[in-house]
């Protein structure tokens, strides 16, 4: 287990994707992430995890250079973060239809779909499979693994933590700032949880599992909701 390892996965994984050093980001007098250092070699399948409010859509758009820190540096493929990796293209046999009258699973179909047909060399996506069914689930994360095997870089922040454990390779556990990078299994390490959701972690009886109380799986939640997610250790 490592705060700042390296990811290795992949043909290039000598070549760093993503590099950040003492990144930290801010919205007003308000810290979303703090003191960031994390490397992500080209060909992970990282999933970035955490709290309600912890900063992994931040993370997500200060990678894009959506967001720019007000400390520290940031490498992507090599250069400063730029929004030319954001350039999308329309889905054949889809050009007819408005996106909103698509499903859930539908548009993040087609959201990929236009990511892909781009051939970008990172992914930087946001709750790619929240709310859709298993087996759209199980075609989405086949597709990105495929990209990852082929030496791209796909990045993803997820509330399910089954998800991140059964379809990423590595993943980083977010709450204003890295607590840990590793392994896909790290999401099952109580102590671990506990560190990155504090109170909002409910250990069951040895061999029950872990609950996970998070307002949402976005860092702009709805006041009042909730959403409970299982892990197994």
């Amino acid at each position: 287990m490592t705060v700042a390892a390296d990811l290795v996965v992949g043909a290039r994984a000598a070549v760093a994707a993503v590099r950040m050093r003492d990144v930290t980001v801010a919205y007003g007098d308000r810290v979303a992430l703090d003191d960031v250092d994390l490397d992500i070699n080209a060909g992970a399948l990282l999933a970035v995890i955490g709290p309600n409010g912890a900063g992994k859509s931040t993370l997500l758009k200060a990678i894009a250079g959506l967001i720019t820190p007000v400390a520290g540096t940031i490498e992507v493929l090599g250069a400063p973060p730029g929004d030319d990796a954001l350039e999308s293209v329309g889905m054949a046999g889809e050009d007819g239809r408005q996106i909103g009258a698509l499903s859930g699973g539908q548009r993040r179909r087609v959201f990929l779909a236009r990511a892909m047909a781009a051939r970008p060399d990172l992914y930087l996506l946001d709750e790619p499979v929240t709310g859709v069914d298993a087996t759209t689930e199980e075609d989405l994360m086949r597709l990105l693994e495929r990209e990852a095997a082929a030496g791209r870089t796909v990045i993803a922040s997820t509330h399910d933590l089954a998800a991140a454990a059964h379809h990423f390779h590595e993943v980083a556990l977010v709450n204003g700032r890295i607590v840990a990078v590793g392994p896909s299994d790290l999401v099952m390490n109580r102590e671990l949880l506990r560190t990155t959701y504090g109170g909002h972690v409910v250990v069951l009886p040895e061999g029950e599992g872990t609950i996970i109380d998070d307002a949402h799986h976005h860092d702009d939640a709805p006041q009042g909701e909730r959403h409970f997610h299982e892990g197994r250790s």
